[in-house]
């Protein structure tokens, strides 16, 4: 019965399940690496626990060999003296705590060793396949995430824009202030300038507005920038955190279309290899009858290169992992002559006596 897990795993797609099984690996190697801290750590222990307990059997067995010269053939540890009894049972006491001192320091680093071979093991298997459909949602998921930095950026840059541009625009009112200074003193020299101090008084007014405006401009811009800054940094990670699964996710993907072929490479080497046994028979029918060999090669000649792929796991020995070692049975004389017994039955079936 399937368990809960792979229940949900078959509900998500090929690169759901290989971003759920990255992050997993992520987290398993992360506690490998914790497990090599404590097994490092920890080693230093067993080492001084090891030499201590040796060292202190040492005393022990030296101490019991100058009680044994001192009482010579009458030695028995009920008839020594008070103190040396207590001394050789503080040896043994010693001894004992170092003992269990080790033994527990060594099952703790035994532990810690089938944890972390476990979750190796778990490491080689956590492959999830890779579809054509899957790199494709892959690559969207990507461009989409770049679409968005992008995006982001360009409205920064154009709010940056707006902030220059409005702190760089020159101001008007010192000349238009000076001007009007002008006009007045002409008024106070008795001359008629009314029009022109309106007009003047207008455009100070009007410029006073478009200040007000970009110094708006300039407050509500900066006021936005460090949330996009901060947006634009949330999208650059996902973006970079998707990009980094790129190689893991083609790796998967070639490796799916791999095991296929090697699937189909499988089927044809079987057929090849009946075909190669057939001829090989019918030759030394051939030969059998006084006829020329058809052979062109000679007799261990025979083999199928095998790919380190699954589908090849029940194709190949771990004597010759590199061929086919169903290929390189044939070759056999064994072999051969059971299929020459094949040939020749298959052969006698169809009514012809050889």
């Amino acid at each position: 019965m399937a368990t809960k897990n792979n229940k949900d795993e078959s509900n998500l797609t090929g690169l759901k399940v290989f971003q759920k099984k990255l992050e997993a690996k992520e987290a398993i190697l992360k506690r490998i690496e914790e497990i090599k801290a404590e097994e490092a750590s920890l080693y230093p222990t067993i080492i001084k626990a090891r030499n201590d307990l040796g060292e202190q059997k040492n005393k022990y067995a030296q101490y019991r060999q100058s009680l044994q010269k001192r009482h010579a053939k009458n030695y028995n540890e009920e008839d020594l003296k008070p103190y040396e009894r207590e001394e050789l049972a503080e040896y043994k006491r010693i001894i004992t705590a170092l003992q269990e001192s080790l033994e527990k320091a060594e099952a703790e680093m035994n532990a810690l060793g089938e944890e972390k071979n476990a979750l190796q093991i778990t490491l080689s298997d956590s492959n999830a396949e890779m579809t054509e459909t899957d790199v494709m949602e892959y690559q969207k998921k990507v461009a989409v995430a770049r679409k968005a930095v992008e995006e982001i950026m360009v409205i920064i840059k154009n709010q940056t824009s707006q902030i220059e541009a409005a702190r760089s625009a020159p101001s008007l009112i010192a000349d238009l202030t000076e001007k009007k200074e002008d006009i007045l003193a002409e008024i106070a020299l008795g001359k008629d300038l009314t029009k022109e101090l309106e007009k003047i008084t207008c455009d100070i007014e009007t410029e006073k507005k478009l200040l007000t405006t970009r110094e708006k401009t300039i407050s509500e811009a900066g006021k936005s920038l460090p949330g996009l800054q901060r947006k634009l940094l949330i999208a650059k990670e996902n973006l970079k955190k998707l990009e980094d699964q790129k190689s893991e996710i083609l790796i998967q993907y070639l490796r799916r279309e791999a095991e296929q072929v090697g699937q189909e490479y499988g089927k044809a080497a079987s057929m090849l290899i009946d075909k190669y046994t057939r001829l090989t028979s019918l030759d030394a029918l051939l030969i059998m009858q006084g006829g020329k060999t058809i052979g062109g090669g000679g007799f261990h000649d025979f083999a199928i290169p095998a790919f380190q792929l699954n589908a090849f796991n029940r194709l190949i020995s771990p004597r010759i992992p590199n061929e086919l070692v169903t290929a390189r049975m044939a070759c056999t004389r064994e072999n051969k002559a059971g299929a020459v017994t094949r040939e020749k039955k298959r052969i006698s079936d169809l009514g012809i006596e050889l």
